[in-house]
């Protein structure tokens, strides 16, 4: 009897030991997984033409509508991991005057930005990625906050009750009825201008404020593995034409948009534009 105490007793002592080691293990070795957004119209890379250019129009909407895009770009922010076996990461966020660590500001004007490397990953396998469009209560309520939150810096900042601005998309459309206006001081609004810009972080009963946040939760496809040998690169593809044709917009009605609730319709579209294309293991 005491023999299979004994033996029992070895037994769990060396489950409890390889438990440790396993955990010991994933702590000793991490990884990164580089996230670049591919951003394109359709199935072709974005074409960005000059603010105010009423000549060159690259794109159509299903409604038969000619435009084109002369700025485009989107935060994105809280990035999370998962896998099959239990894996998870959680990028650490904070927002401080000195920085602004786990928000990104994304713009196809410069593509650099689009590159995002994740650090400290637990080594594991994983098949699952989230994200969210747009800077939640953290980094709003945070107060005066450095890097790209920082209006200083030309973060996106409209004020402490909308928040950040989520998403731009500026251009040009040959059906939209803005006049051209002359502002002063060498400022002006070109003549078909188009201007969406799409935010808000909190519903308030009977007012414009809306929370128009999105978390994205994209398949990988097939497991990737993450480690020190191993640092994958994932290609999601954001294109920006399901913000039109999603929304059903028609540009001879609606072609500024610069407050959360009239955002909400094109906000929704969020989940149709972000695919998941491919990734490098």
């Amino acid at each position: 009897m005491k023999n299979i105490i004994t033996i029992l007793a070895v037994a769990l002592v060396a489950m409890a030991c390889e438990k440790e080691d396993i955990k010991q293990n994933q702590e000793e070795h991490k990884g990164e997984i580089l996230v670049n957004f591919d951003m394109k119209a359709g199935t072709s890379p974005l074409q960005l033409r000059a603010s105010g250019d009423t000549v060159n129009y690259d794109y159509s909407t299903a409604l038969n509508q000619a435009f084109n895009i002369s700025n485009f770009g989107f935060y994105v922010s809280a990035f999370t991991l998962s896998g099959p076996n239990g894996e998870s990461y959680t990028q650490k966020m904070e927002a401080t005057a000195e920085g602004a660590q786990g928000y990104f500001r994304v713009e196809a004007s410069d593509l650099a930005t689009s590159f995002i490397n994740l650090e400290n990953i637990p080594e594991g396998t994983y098949d699952e990625i989230s994200f969210t469009i747009g800077v939640g209560e953290e980094g709003v309520q945070s107060g005066a906050s450095g890097g790209v939150l920082d209006p200083a810096n030309g973060a996106w900042f409209w004020n402490w009750n909308a928040g950040y601005i989520a998403m731009k998309v500026e251009g040009s459309a040959a059906d939209s009825p803005q006049q051209f206006v002359d502002q002063g001081n060498g400022s002006s609004i070109p003549a078909k201008r188009i201007e969406f810009h799409v935010g808000g972080w909190k519903d308030v009963d009977g007012s414009m404020f809306v929370n128009n946040l999105k978390t994205l939760t994209l398949d990988f496809g097939s497991p990737i593995l993450i480690g020190e040998k191993y640092a994958p690169e994932a290609h999601v593809v954001v294109d920006v034409l399901p913000f039109f044709n999603a929304s059903s917009n028609d540009f001879t009605s609606t072609y500024s948009v610069h407050s959360p609730m009239a955002g909400a319709p094109f906000a929704a579209t969020f989940t149709e534009m972000f695919v998941m294309d491919h990734v490098h293991q």
